[in-house]
């Protein structure tokens, strides 16, 4: 239960490379609560660096829930990172 609320906090703390790859490696951690909540703390850093691993637990996690779970996650940093990408266009 404290790798969840680790990650929890870590979605809270604020996008960075050393707190996206903690969330991005907790994906592969065998305890779908774990998965449940990194999904959940990607999501909520917004950092379009997780769209790889979160497009991978979306096709391929276990879980039918955690992978309908990532496809939101995946849809919201996706609608996040188009228009960063139009304007610099």
């Amino acid at each position: 239960m404290r790798r969840v609320e680790a990650l929890s906090e870590l979605g809270f703390i604020g996008p960075g490379p050393e707190i996206v790859q903690a969330c991005t490696e907790a994906l592969k951690d065998p305890e779908e609560s774990v998965r449940g909540e990194a999904i959940h703390s990607l999501e909520t850093l917004g950092d379009p660096a997780a769209v790889a691993a979160l497009r991978e637990i979306a096709e391929k996690d276990p879980s039918q829930d955690l992978r309908e779970e990532a496809a939101e996650a995946l849809e919201e940093l996706e609608s996040v990172a188009r228009p960063q990408d139009e304007e610099s266009q």
